[in-house]
């Protein structure tokens, strides 16, 4: 078996939240009299750092409101609603293939660590991660660094862990850290996207499994 250890992104992978994200945003949007963007456009654009995809969609960061400001209002209202999202379709049998055939699992998210923690508690996952590692804002500039921390305390080498993910961002991260990755096109980017990267992209989470158990 070629792999040891799955390190997991939650937003978008496990969670099915992009359908929320564009919601939220195009509140956001209408407020401040900008045209709304769609799940598919929003798909075709989403990128980190986020306050980059902001300014693409129209947000003006140069009269006076901040990236700050918007983040603070995205993620309030963002917090209220989370509970709306469910877990992405076989979500939870994924989990239980990859734990039955030995390999570890652990997390890696954009979320704030309080509020990862919290969310895995309300959908009963904590006991298929080893280790949930979240940020320490809300800012959501990159996960590359917070991954090699979390790579470093887990003792995790490259070439036996790969980082299962839905975003161009999510292959940058596992690069960074010498890990291979597998991204499904379940979330916040296209498939057309992902497969631009030239890595694996499997239909489903059920496929990402197969792969990831047969070390594909």
């Amino acid at each position: 078996m070629k792999y040891k250890h799955v390190i997991w992104d939650w937003n978008g992978t496990l969670l099915d939240d992009a359908w929320l994200c564009v919601d939220i945003l195009n509140g956001l949007l209408s407020r401040r009299g900008k045209a709304p963007v769609t799940l598919s456009g929003y798909a075709e654009m989403f990128r980190f750092p986020v306050e980059d995809y902001y300014r693409g969609i129209g947000f003006d960061f140069s009269n006076g409101e901040t990236y700050h400001d918007v983040t603070v209002e995205f993620i309030g209202i963002y917090n209220k609603r989370r509970f709306e999202c469910d877990l992405q379709k076989d979500a939870r049998k994924v989990l239980e293939i990859i734990s039955d055939a030995g390999i570890e699992q652990s997390l890696l998210s954009a979320y704030r660590q309080d509020a990862l923690e919290e969310v895995v508690r309300h959908f009963g996952l904590k006991k298929f991660f080893i280790k949930q590692k979240g940020l320490e804002d809300y800012y959501a500039s990159g996960k590359v660094e917070t991954a090699k921390d979390h790579a470093g305390e887990l003792g995790l080498e490259g070439e036996n862990v790969v980082l299962l993910g839905d975003t161009m961002h999510d292959a940058e991260v596992a690069d960074g850290i010498g890990a291979s990755c597998i991204l499904v096109p379940s979330g916040h980017n296209s498939r057309e996207r992902l497969e631009s990267t030239g890595l694996s992209v499997p239909d489903s989470l059920m496929g990402a499994a197969d792969l990831l158990v047969k070390g594909v």
